[in-house]
């Protein structure tokens, strides 16, 4: 049985990182794609990586919206993502895959992400399999190696996941916290700093100017930046690798969508006051 259980999560990592469409991942999290999915309820944003100034890969978005399976419920997002940061000029050491697939609804969220570092194939692989729970606790099982943890954490031990960042909901969890506690998808190690809401502003990027809407995040003497256009969609963001500046660019922005969380160009807050307990 232990066998047949170490041969079936080897087969589902190789599955995982080997895909080359983002999308393939989806079915670990109980989502399945629909043949024909409507285009309008579904956004994709393909970033350039920068490290130090420098191209160090590429990193692909896709956010799908399903229509809430009861009146006045709550929609279901799958959020899937793939970044792949290596390059002539990022340290082989720094060199990273993760693809992430996550589902959203109401304030729930739960992720699986697979990330192996170093040249592609090495089998240097860690996946995590996370859950926010509706109470605000979560559940992380981390996997290395052979070696598997479960961590249970409570509400005030963690306030986000790096994945929420991409959702255009539940960013705003980042918001109006002056002090955030964020799990790293491809660690599962808890990160603590300082925020600060930047409030709306524009931003060039090479699909031309965007109104975004921008929060930072101080930790360990570093700031990272994310913007957001006005759907909630992330466009651009500056994070760190090792001790270097990390940073991602939209190649290009999507049109509005006319079906979803957000259905509207509206302000940043869709004319809602957001209520921290609420989140």
């Amino acid at each position: 049985m232990a066998r047949t259980r170490r041969n079936g999560r080897v087969a589902l990592l190789a599955m995982m990182l080997g895909a080359t469409a983002v999308g393939s991942i989806v079915g670990v999290l109980g989502g399945a794609r629909s043949a024909h999915a409507d285009p309008i309820a579904d956004q994709e944003v393909t970033y350039t990586l920068y490290f130090q100034g420098k191209p160090a890969g590429t990193h692909t978005l896709r956010v799908r919206h399903f229509a809430p399976r009861r009146a006045n419920g709550a929609e279901t997002r799958i959020v899937e993502s793939y970044e792949d940061i290596r390059g002539a000029d990022v340290p082989e050491a720094l060199w990273r895959r993760t693809r992430a697939s996550a589902r959203a609804s109401g304030s729930t969220l739960s992720f699986t992400a697979v990330t192996e570092t170093g040249q592609p194939d090495s089998g240097r692989v860690t996946e995590v399999n996370g859950q926010r729970h509706n109470d605000g606790t979560w559940t992380l099982n981390i996997t290395r190696g052979l070696a598997t943890e479960t961590a249970q954490l409570r509400r005030s031990q963690a306030d986000l996941c790096t994945l929420d960042l991409l959702d255009p909901v539940l960013h705003v969890r980042l918001i109006d916290r002056p002090i955030v506690r964020m799990v790293d998808i491809a660690t599962g190690q808890v990160i603590e700093g300082r925020t600060a809401d930047m409030g709306e502003m524009t931003a060039e990027l090479s699909a031309g100017q965007v109104g975004v809407r921008r929060a930072s995040f101080e930790t360990e003497g570093h700031t990272w930046h994310w913007d957001w256009n006005l759907e909630g969609l992330l466009v651009q963001y500056d994070t760190r690798l090792g001790t270097g500046p990390l940073t991602a660019r939209a190649d290009t922005v999507p049109g509005m969508r006319t079906w979803g969380a957000i259905e509207a160009p509206t302000r940043f807050d869709n004319g809602v006051p957001i209520v921290q307990d609420d989140l």
